[in-house]
């Protein structure tokens, strides 16, 4: 992760995103590690504990083709929300 000091708002969010990135592939790196036994799970600090778990999803596109919208109307709520997206400069600058 490299580090820019007087950096724009809008690089430095550029730049913490992609540290986010590198950051969540060694994560999902070393979770895969743990999970295949290839990697130790005792630290120095930290114990790596291994779970599962189950849930359940409703199909809200079959329940849609099913029943349609008029029955399901009373059902749906809406929210809203506020994207922040990044895109390169025009002028290349």
């Amino acid at each position: 992760m490299a580090t820019k000091t007087n950096l724009a708002p809008a690089d430095r969010l550029a730049r913490v995103r992609e540290d986010i990135r590198i950051l969540k592939a060694e994560e999902e790196e070393l979770k895969d590690g743990f999970k295949a036994g290839d990697l130790d799970t005792v630290g120095d600090e930290h114990v790596v504990v291994i779970t599962t778990s189950r849930s359940e999803k409703i199909d809200t596109q079959a329940l849609k083709r099913e029943w349609g919208m008029a029955k399901l109307r009373p059902f749906v709520t809406e929210t809203e929300t506020t994207f922040v997206k990044l895109k390169k400069r025009a002028d290349g600058r």
